[in-house]
């Protein structure tokens, strides 16, 4: 008489959680990808005269190209209006506080240079001054076009 040894003989289940394991690491990365690409939906910039009219406390969202980084890591920028697929330069200047706890997407602190483009949403500290507190700076340099 034959009999199958413990270790050769399958166990009953065993091979049962594998499609299921599977199908819930498959539904986590789909979950994880729509999430992350709501987070990264920009709002659309506003321009000079919307910044002016603005009161302190207003949350906004620019799109600037960076002119020049002070000591202290505040940016001075070129206000950018959106001209059909790209942007314009405008004559408005915009002064960008980097908050500390200010969030970097496509980039970070040591991409923030002359000539980048950036779309950064913050509270409008002063409208005279033009002044914004950056709470998030997306890095968009390479992917649009400045006129």
């Amino acid at each position: 008489m034959i009999t199958a040894d413990s270790h050769t003989r399958p166990t009953p289940g065993s091979g049962a959680w594998l499609p299921l394991v599977v199908l819930l690491g498959f539904i986590f990365a789909v979950a994880a990808g729509l999430y992350s690409s709501r987070m990264m939906v920009l709002n659309k910039p506003v321009g000079a005269a919307e910044i002016g009219a603005g009161s302190p406390g207003t949350s906004l969202d620019v799109a600037v190209e960076v002119t020049s980084l002070s000591a202290a890591g505040d940016v001075t920028a070129r206000l950018l209006g959106k001209h059909g697929d790209a942007y314009a330069r405008t004559a408005s200047i915009l002064e960008i506080h980097l908050m500390p706890e200010a969030k970097f997407v496509m980039g970070g602190r040591s991409d923030l240079k002359p000539g980048a483009v950036l779309q950064v949403h913050g509270i409008l500290e002063s409208a005279e001054r033009k002044l914004l507190d950056a709470e998030q700076v997306v890095f968009l340099t390479g992917y649009v076009k400045v006129e």
